[in-house]
């Protein structure tokens, strides 16, 4: 699937399953798979994202179990590998078992925001370039919600940060494979490695 820009190649909601199993390549400000309020999402494909792109696009979705076992890659600028927002009650999962590759200047592996608890884990690969804006850092995973956890045992690489905490009482994970390359910040609050 190659989609133009401003598009997404995927869209799920309310409880819809999305799945990608091909390649897909999107434009400038686009998303390969978009998902709202689903409970089941996967790439096991491969995604190739343009300028401004993001692989995966979750809004308050539900997730016990892999959302990426493919590949997301590129080597154009502002990429973000998955975005996650959750704003519901309980409490979602947001895990990478294979490879998240951005090459391009200011990208972010994983980016998740809200209210709700998100818990994070990488048991792969995430590669993270540059940045050329003190402003605008690259960083392999990035945690702007609050009370998340964040278990890793892959590799993260990250030329500005490999981990970024950004607000709240956080906990960080190290298990056996782990592999940083990067920075690791936490926030102003108490956070627990």
């Amino acid at each position: 699937i190659s989609i133009n820009n401003n598009s997404a190649a995927l869209y799920g909601k309310n409880n819809a399953g999305v799945l990608n199993s091909g390649t897909i390549f999107t434009g400038k400000d686009s998303v390969a798979i978009y998902a709202n309020l689903t409970n089941d999402i996967l790439n096991y494909g491969i995604i190739n994202l343009g300028e401004n792109s993001k692989g995966i696009f979750s809004k308050d979705g539900t997730y016990t179990n892999d959302i990426n076992t493919g590949k997301i890659l590129s080597t154009s600028n502002s990429a973000t590998g998955i975005y996650s927002e959750y704003n519901a009650g309980g409490s979602t999962l947001i895990r990478n078992s294979n490879e998240i590759t951005l090459f391009g200047l200011n990208s972010i592996g994983i980016y998740v925001i809200g209210t709700g608890i998100q818990n994070i884990e990488n048991t792969g690969i995430i590669n993270i370039s540059d940045s050329n804006d003190i402003n605008d850092p690259s960083m392999g995973i990035y945690n702007e919600n609050v009370a998340n956890t964040l278990v890793n045992s892959g590799k993260i690489s990250g030329s500005d940060y490999a981990i970024k905490f950004n607000n709240g009482s956080n906990v960080l994970e190290l298990r056996d494979g782990t592999e940083i390359n990067g920075k690791i910040q936490g926030s102003t609050e108490d956070n627990t490695v």
